[in-house]
């Protein structure tokens, strides 16, 4: 074999399905780990797998490779030690990233990776101090959930889907198509001349921003070795703590000064840097293959299914208690249509897909299942907070769209202080569950002391509660996603790290609609028994209480009201993240020290 053959073999890691039960073979390596030149030669042998339904799409022509020297019958190590899904699931991380990238053209590429996940996060909590004035400027108030609802039903059962994009048409090629479809949304949704355009373009922005947040971490996993991937990864949880708080205060800062509709133009041109850094720095190489096989393999059932899914059940979420009844037969078939499409999407993926986007036997690794159940909880947490308090704020506080928004810098800062240094932590001592433990400890605490939120205002005291719940949210957001990466084979990283992107972002939608269920049941409760007050007025146009001449004493009974109905919100909360704070204590230690570096192969 020359070289020229030899270097082939050294520009891509494939990706094997756990069901070929590839075992490890021990190599030889010097002091630092990696293997001594000249130890071995790469032969390809028949495949040990006679099931290749559902190999994953950068496994070429069912070839495997051994290393000369193993026992015969022995399969060669591939990126992973042999795994039994049923003992735990637990796994050997590969060391070799696909293709190595250092220097000033790694920064340049994080810079680019970073710019892709701060424009999807932002996008989702922008909104969220502008709601009240796109209402007016639209004149439709009933349908402003549906603003970061329809950015969400679309963003959340892509995500996964965009794993397997990637193994088809290549990280880069799936990236920039993923902002330009992001910018063409949010430029729709910023000239939008009717609530239900904007709606449209709020959803064509989702289906971009599904990439946007699915490819950094693939790509990271691409090209960082997995004992180093802690720091990148703590970054990563920075900017979704700043994203997730700056929202709300670009938000505000846009509606008071300038416009709402600034709130989805200001995407543009942050979006055309990030397009151009990615095209001109990234570079990781992908197969070519024909178009129309590669569209084949796409589960086009399974995301419609799981679309659907998801849709009823925040529908049903969203108007259960409000626009219709829980008990109403519209509310009960919803959520009965939602389970049913779930059972679908489940029976779709296990026995027909030819590549599901959830794999479903990645499950059966406890850290990642334990993973993606705890980033949905730190979702609900996450969102439910933040999309919420600047009601609080605005309604109860009458403060400005920009002052609510600034109200939550002390959560921000905290955050991004406990990721880094959660990274860092993680990166030097190969350990992650203290971490997350003690983030979810800290969460519960800061949601408790919320749960102590009065009309009077005491900023001090609520200064450090949000730096509380900040900082335990920073300290588990991203390790978890170190824990699933590193809970399943390398050559399956790809669609794992989408999956738990998904179940982030379903977390998310879930802590949206089911505060929005919580807030708005428990404040038509308590308003009804103000007198004076129209309940449905209030509810669907909080504005009125800050533009209509109101009685003072009817005021401060209205505004006890919503201080009750957010309280709610935290005493839900709070149980949540102590839920999961004792999953994490199941997640299996799996060191992330340097392991012996497999042997690859186109």
């Amino acid at each position: 074999m020359n070289a020229d053959t030899v270097n082939s073999y050294s520009t891509a890691v494939p990706s094997y399905s756990s069901r070929d039960n590839l075992a490890g073979t021990p190599i030889d390596t010097d002091s630092e780990g990696s293997p001594k030149q000249g130890e071995y030669k790469i032969v390809p042998v028949r495949s040990h797998s006679q099931d290749t339904r559902r190999r994953s799409s950068s496994d070429l022509a069912n070839t495997e490779t051994t290393l000369e020297g193993e026992k015969e019958g022995e399969p060669a190590v591939l990126g992973t030690d042999d795994v039994d899904p049923t003992d735990g699931g637990d796994v050997t991380p590969s060391e070799s990233p696909s293709v190595e990238i250092h220097g000033t053209q790694l920064v340049i590429i994080m810079v680019g990776l970073c710019l892709s996940l701060f424009l999807a996060y932002i996008d989702i909590t922008i909104v969220a101090t502008a709601l009240s004035a796109i209402g007016i400027g639209l004149n439709d108030f009933s349908q402003v959930s549906w603003i970061a609802l329809a950015y969400l039903l679309t963003f959340a059962p892509l995500q996964p889907l965009m794993g397997r994009f990637s193994d088809i048409f290549g990280r880069v090629q799936v990236i920039t198509v993923s902002l330009v479809t992001f910018m063409i949304g949010c430029a729709i949704a910023g000239a939008a001349p009717s609530m239900t355009v904007l709606i449209v373009g709020r959803a064509i922005a989702g289906i971009g921003g599904a990439g946007l947040i699915s490819l950094p971490m693939i790509v990271v996993a691409d090209i960082i070795p997995i004992h180093k991937r802690a720091l990148f990864l703590g970054i990563f949880g920075g900017v979704f703590a700043i994203a997730s708080v700056l929202g709300p205060i670009f938000g505000g800062l846009f509606t008071d000064n300038v416009s709402w509709r600034w709130t989805f133009y200001f995407n543009l041109p942050v979006g055309g840097v990030t397009f151009i850094i990615i095209v001109a720095f990234l570079r990781i190489p992908h197969r070519a293959g024909n178009l129309r096989s590669k569209i084949a393999r796409v589960d086009f059932l399974g995301v419609a299914s799981l679309l659907a899914g998801i849709v009823f059940l925040l529908l049903a979420t969203v108007w259960g208690g409000n626009t219709y009844a829980w008990s109403s037969p519209v509310i009960i078939s919803f959520y009965c249509l939602s389970v049913a499409f779930f059972v679908m999407f489940f029976v779709v993926e296990h026995r027909f897909a030819v590549e599901p986007i959830i794999p479903l036997h990645l499950f059966a690794y406890r850290n990642f299942s334990l993973a993606c159940f705890s980033v949905m909880l730190i979702g609900m947490i996450m969102l439910g907070s933040v999309f919420y308090l600047p009601v609080f704020y605005t309604i109860v506080r009458g403060n400005t769209a920009t002052m609510s928004g600034i109200k939550l810098l002390p959560m921000l800062l905290s955050m991004v202080f406990a990721a880094l240094v959660s990274g860092i932590i993680t990166g030097k001592t190969g350990s992650y569950r203290p971490m997350i433990t003690l983030g979810f400890a800290v969460s519960t605490v800061g949601l408790a002391l919320l749960t102590l939120i009065s009309a009077d205002e005491n900023l001090g005291k609520e200064i450090g509660f949000l730096i509380v719940l900040g900082a335990g949210c920073g300290l588990c957001i991203q390790t978890l996603m170190l824990v699933a990466q590193a809970g399943v084979p390398e050559s399956e990283v790809a669609i794992a790290t989408s999956c738990f992107s998904f179940c982030q972002t379903i977390g998310s939608g879930i802590g949206i609609a089911a505060m929005s269920a919580i807030l708005n049941n428990n404040l038509s409760f308590l308003l009804a028994q103000v007198p004076g007050i129209n309940v449905h007025d209030v509810t669907t146009n909080p504005s009125l209480l800050l533009t209509t001449n109101i009685p003072a004493d009817t005021l401060h009974e209205v505004q006890t009201a919503y201080v009750g109905a957010i309280r709610q919100i935290f005493i839900v909360l709070a149980p949540v993240a102590g839920v999961a704070c004792i999953v994490s204590l199941f997640i299996k230690h799996v060191p992330l020290q340097k392991v012996t570096p497999a042997v690859v192969a186109v």
